[in-house]
């Protein structure tokens, strides 16, 4: 059966943990190929289609940016992120990993855009660009500096500060005790949530800066585990106030941002 051969491919791709194969998009391919046939399947061959297409169903809740930088040392961050959150708010949720250089970049589906990183922080002009828009439609971004990583931090809160908004002259403060993820699941500590935020008096970001991550933790490093709890409980919280801001969509739906001005 040329479906089994897809269910195959399909167990490959999530053993591996790989969005691609062979710089392939294994899902879309085989999905747009099954979506494009006609005839009637015989039924063993129309349940492995099934099992295959399954694996589409759940809304991309995360992007995982892949900027020009050291993006990926955390590889399974993100992954146990929509694991764990899912879970806990009852979703079935998905993740993705994408670049920003485009307004129909598959990040565009996603509720929560997540980057972290120790390298200096470099952004082109149309990943710029795409931030505003993915913001300016509800939009959660949430940064975090790994290993100590000063540099990142430091130019990540240059960049945005001066080039996103530079109209509004946005600064960025301490994370209010306030603020709304601190109850969005959990009923987090101040202390839990350490980080800036990006401000503007006429106007709410929802763009975060944090001092205390979660990303190693959560990613299963093994000197970080005792922080695995907190990093649990932080991570359900943010998802669940991004995803109250910005509805996630599904892996095959066709998502464009409109452009900000």
């Amino acid at each position: 059966h040329q479906n089994y051969a897809l269910y195959a491919l399909e167990r490959v791709g999530m053993l591996l943990d790989a969005q691609e194969i062979g710089g392939v998009d294994w899902y879309r391919l085989g999905a747009e190929r099954l979506l494009k046939e006609e005839r009637v399947a015989e039924p063993s061959s129309l349940a492995f289609a099934l099992l295959f297409l399954s694996k589409g169903d759940a809304p991309i809740a995360i992007a995982k940016w892949q900027w020009q930088g050291d993006w990926n040392r955390q590889p399974r961050d993100a992954k146990h992120w929509v694991e764990w959150g899912g879970g806990e708010l009852g979703k079935r949720l998905d993740w993705i990993s994408a670049p920003l250089n485009r307004l129909d970049s598959p990040a565009a589906k996603a509720s929560l855009i997540i980057i972290n990183g120790r390298d200096e922080f470099k952004a082109s002009d149309d990943e710029i660009k795409f931030l505003r828009a993915f913001l300016d439609g509800g939009g959660t971004l949430v940064a975090e500096a790994t290993c100590d990583g000063r540099a990142f931090a430091d130019s990540f809160r240059r960049q945005l500060q001066t080039r996103l908004y530079p109209e509004l002259t946005p600064r960025w403060e301490a994370i209010n005790r306030q603020h709304p993820a601190l109850w969005a699941k959990h009923e987090l500590l101040p202390a839990d949530l350490r980080g800036e935020e990006l401000k503007c008096e006429c106007r709410e970001f929802r763009i975060l800066l944090l001092q205390n991550g979660m990303s190693c933790a959560i990613n299963g490093d093994i000197d970080s585990q005792a922080d695995l709890p907190r990093a649990r409980r932080v991570a359900t919280n943010l998802l669940a106030w991004a995803r109250q801001s910005r509805a996630p969509d599904k892996k095959l739906d066709a998502i464009t941002l409109a452009p900000v001005s």
